[in-house]
């Protein structure tokens, strides 16, 4: 596709969608049914939906519109626009699948755990792309510029222990708490491994005697670029070449044997790189 503009809003359209059903499945099937409450806008609604005559997914909207419109207040309605989206197709398909999909409760665990990758999966295809979810995003932005020095990241898990705590004095159990709290750590790890955990790999600098056949079988064998940096020995004040290179985990044990075939005394010293941008990696 040769429009950059288009791709770009195919490539947002189909995360957030598939997202968005993500997002619903784990809230019909697995929490709302558990009463169990994961943080953000959807738990606080299902919380309130205990003491408010009114289904999660019209609660949802209601406090959606108005966190988006304090959003459209600070920032603008184009910064929030694609959250506004969000919140409102995940309100509507929520009041549309309760009823129709079947809840489990066999297990408050499973459940748990369950809920928390397909909300981990759902905020990971956002994440790629940087689209927010909208509601308790918004919230912690807004605090953050009242607080610029508290992260967001702190923020959100200020806002989501608040609301964990309220849905278990609603519910009058502690377990909501528990199960609740398994819920939001199963989803934090399923989007940390897909966001970092495809792009882990391992910085290496090797310094050797044999540096330019070093480069060649890494080139011909893993097909990895090579830098070389200049550097002189701190004891025999001896010119050094080291040299730098990064190679997926997979490839990491291969690496390692290429240098120490071509050269038994290198020195090699291992670093872990969460995250690789360029050729051969994430773009």
């Amino acid at each position: 596709m040769k429009n950059p503009a288009l791709k770009g809003i195919i490539s947002d359209g189909w995360r957030m969608v598939l997202a968005t059903i993500l997002m619903a499945l784990g809230l019909v099937i697995f929490t709302i049914p558990n009463n169990l409450v994961p943080g953000g806008i959807s738990g606080l609604s299902t919380a309130l939906a205990e003491v408010i005559p009114l289904k999660v997914g019209t609660i949802n909207l209601l406090l959606s519109i108005l966190v988006e419109a304090f959003g459209w207040w600070y920032f603008g309605f184009h910064f929030i626009m694609k959250a506004t989206i969000i919140s409102t197709a995940l309100s509507l398909l929520i009041n549309g699948l309760e009823g129709i999909l079947p809840g489990y409760m066999n297990n408050p665990l499973v459940a748990a755990i369950a809920a928390g990758v397909l909300f981990g999966l759902g905020a990971s295809l956002l994440l790629s792309r940087g689209i927010s979810s909208g509601g308790s995003d918004t919230i912690s932005l807004i605090v953050k510029r009242y607080f610029p020095h508290i992260s967001v990241g702190k923020v959100l898990m200020g806002i989501d222990a608040v609301i964990v705590l309220f849905g278990t004095i609603i519910f009058r159990d502690i377990d909501v708490a528990i199960y609740s709290g398994f819920t939001i750590f199963v989803s934090g790890k399923v989007v940390d491994s897909i966001l970092t955990g495809m792009d882990y790999a391992k910085l290496l600098y090797i310094i050797t005697d044999r540096p330019d056949t070093v480069v060649e079988q890494m080139l011909n064998q893993l097909g990895v670029g090579v830098t070389m940096l200049s550097g002189k020995g701190g004891y025999t004040k001896e010119h050094k070449d080291v040299l730098m290179t990064v190679v997926k985990k997979g490839n990491f044990t291969t690496a390692v044997r290429i240098v120490k075939s071509v050269d038994a005394a290198a020195f090699v010293i291992v670093q872990d790189a969460t995250e690789v941008l360029g050729e051969g990696f994430k773009e």
